[in-house]
């Protein structure tokens, strides 16, 4: 018989990698175990100023406080931290599962517990029923009078376990339950005698800013709500999902409220209960919303119900045989448009609603929003109707001296813009309130008022800095624009030239002034150092006035005997326009009148008048139409700065007639 030589060699690796298995083994054996259940709750004292505060403690008695037979726990030292100064207790993948009735319990005062971001928390109870035992349990479990806010990037899970009235994922005492940010599981058991809650807030108010709650109530013998808050619930932010089980004898609610107190001003809102999603309706929703509802307890998906409380649409309306209800914030832009179509004649994005196409449009506000830093812009090109309707833009933080300060800006476009309640339009550094520079035609009337304020070196309404202003005529509306420094209030930015400039209107109002600092900048003209353009304004003294007093050379128009008639202005071009100054004019009538025509002459048509007496410089006697000569003929730009005292003794040169450049009064 043949026998084989005994190979120490072979016989000594085999036993090598089999003892290397044995231990590897071993090794992901013991990495898999998981953590061992406690049999005691864990407390912590949220307190200050004692030898107890700031720390937890394992209740080894389970009689509901801290006494000197409980010891302090250290475990998991780096998974949650203290900071007394503000009473924020720090969650780092803190983990305690027991099965006592309450997991963690908190005592001592108001609490900030911080999930630390990507971090995962859980506290939960394994309890079951036991005679004589509590008979309620939960994951989290506050002493009366504690508030409890939540924030932070991580995740906080809390589960109840069973108990003979009540099992709840997170219960309150009397306290307030904040949600800022992070996300909160609250369960409760499934199957239970008694009440199965996700989270009670025992005579105390909830409010969810942000983050997302998901309440769950499992069936249940007596009852079954996902959230049961006994004050007032206020959701303006975050998610919020609350759902209930079955088998409830005194009701299945994805959320029951005791008081009809729940807000609803933002966020999304889910809800599903066998008896029904909500308890009762919500004192208030938002402005704006999409909602989805169910007679059973499934999402009926879709794209849901849409409604905006600014242009109409369905509302929600409570109906206690919903028994799915969710409710999704819409977050409108700050300003409405209508007319057009948003992607093809106009967009809004990043804040900045563009004008695209030809059209007609109205700009309002969104309700709720009283003043917003969302910009306008009209495109080059672009021929269009806008009616303002009480918007108010506040552009002034922007100090960039980019088109990005404008809070209205109209670069080479023609607008005719409309008033319709009080607006507002403010602008950042360099930027015009409301910015029609050359190139631009801007007309504006209406009966509503515009407040227009440039930025630094910047008129009100006009040319940014050191821009022309553009062709722009006023014909109604109580308009005030105030340029910045060495600007012009209506007109050219610093170094800019005036533009054309007609304002006129029986009941147009118009307070204009040149920006602080000004050397020679005009209230309606130029801004310092800018050439004159052709400027002709006619208004009641009253109406037309800086923020000092009246301005323009007044002029009285008298009629005898006393009869209606008109007084019209032929103006040369660039308007090349016959406008009708007043209707029904009474006598005696004055008007305040400022020009800066550089040529032609501007004809005055008094119709219904036998004799008209015009008091200015000199009285005469007038006939049925007068010519006036404003300052003749002369070539602008051989005269790059105006001398204002060389215009007055132009005027009184060519007869005295009390009309020519008006200067700021001060």
């Amino acid at each position: 018989m043949f026998t084989p030589a005994f190979d120490t060699s072979a016989f000594f690796w085999r036993f090598f990698f089999a003892l290397c298995g044995a231990l590897l083994l071993s090794s992901v054996s013991l990495t898999a175990q998981a953590q061992p259940v406690e049999t005691s709750s864990l407390f912590f004292d949220a307190s200050t100023g004692n030898a107890t505060s700031g720390k937890f403690y394992v209740d080894t008695n389970n009689n509901g406080f801290i006494d000197s037979g409980d010891s302090e726990y250290t475990g998991q030292a780096t998974a949650w931290g203290w900071n007394s100064g503000t009473s924020t207790l720090t969650l780092n993948n803190f983990t305690w599962t027991t099965s006592a009735y309450f997991a963690l319990r908190i005592v001592g005062g108001n609490i900030v517990i911080e999930l630390a971001n990507g971090s995962t928390n859980t506290f939960t109870s394994t309890s079951t029923v036991v005679a004589g035992e509590p008979a309620e349990s939960s994951g989290i479990f506050s002493a009366s009078f504690i508030d409890i806010t939540i924030t932070g990037g991580g995740t906080l899970n809390a589960l109840a376990g069973d108990a003979s009235a009540a099992s709840r994922g997170i219960h309150l005492k009397r306290g307030a339950f904040t949600l800022q940010s992070g996300t909160v599981n609250a369960n409760g058991l499934d199957g239970v005698t008694g009440y199965s809650v996700g989270i009670y807030v025992e005579n105390g108010n909830m409010g969810i800013n942000g983050g997302a709650l998901s309440a769950v109530g499992g069936d249940a013998g007596i009852g079954s709500y996902g959230i049961d808050c006994e004050g007032t619930l206020s959701v303006s932010g975050g998610t919020v999902a609350a759902k209930s089980g079955a088998f409830a004898y005194n009701g299945s609610y994805g959320i029951q409220l005791k008081g009809n107190h729940f807000n609803m001003l933002g966020g999304t809102v889910e809800a599903a209960g066998e008896s029904s999603a909500i308890s009762s309706a919500a004192n208030a929703l938002p402005n704006a919303y999409t909602y989805w509802k169910n007679t059973t307890t499934s999402d009926p998906g879709g794209a849901g119900t849409f409604y905006y409380l600014g242009t109409g649409g369905t509302a929600y309306a409570y109906s206690s045989g919903d028994k799915y209800v969710r409710v999704r914030e819409e977050i409108m832009d700050d300003l409405t448009i209508t007319g057009g179509t948003l992607g093809i004649d106009y967009t809004y994005t990043g804040g900045v609603l563009t004008i695209t196409q030809n059209g007609t449009y109205t700009i309002g506000m969104r309700p709720g929003v009283t003043t917003t830093t969302n910009r306008i812009v009209v495109d080059a090109g672009v021929e269009a109707d806008i009616t303002l309707d009480g918007v108010s833009i506040d552009r002034r933080a922007d100090s960039s001296h980019t088109i990005s300060g404008c809070a209205f800006s109209m670069a080479d476009a023609e607008v005719n813009l409309a008033l319709a309640n009080n607006n507002m339009l403010m602008s950042g550094g360099g930027c015009a309130g409301l910015q029609a520079p050359a190139g631009s035609t801007l007309s504006i009337g209406g009966a509503g008022s515009l407040t227009a304020t440039g930025g630094q070196a910047a008129a009100g309404i006009g040319g940014g800095d050191n821009q022309d202003g553009g062709n722009i005529t006023i014909t109604g509306g109580t308009i005030t624009a105030t340029g910045g420094a060495h600007a012009a209030g209506i007109g050219g930015g610093a170094d800019g030239g005036s533009g054309n400039i007609l304002i006129y209107g029986k009941t147009t109002v118009v307070t204009a002034t040149a920006g602080a600092g000004s050397v020679n900048a005009e209230n309606i003209g130029a801004g310092d150092n800018g050439a004159a353009g052709n400027v002709f304004v006619a208004l009641l003294p009253a109406n037309l006035q800086d923020s000092f007093g009246s301005i323009g050379n007044e002029v009285t128009f008298t009629a005898t005997p006393v009869s209606s008639g008109t007084v019209t202005a032929s103006l040369p071009a660039p308007f090349s326009a016959t406008v009708d100054l007043l209707v029904g004019l009474a006598t005696p009538k004055k008007l305040s009148i400022i020009t800066t025509f550089s040529t032609d002459n501007i004809s005055f048509g008094l119709v219904g008048y036998p004799s008209v007496t015009q008091t200015g410089d000199a009285v005469r006697t007038l006939g049925a139409s007068v010519n006036f000569v404003l300052g003749g003929a002369r070539n602008v730009s051989s005269i790059p700065v105006l001398n204002p005292m060389a215009l007055v003794l132009l005027a009184l040169a060519l007869g005295g007639m009390g009309f020519g450049l008006q200067r700021r009064k001060g």
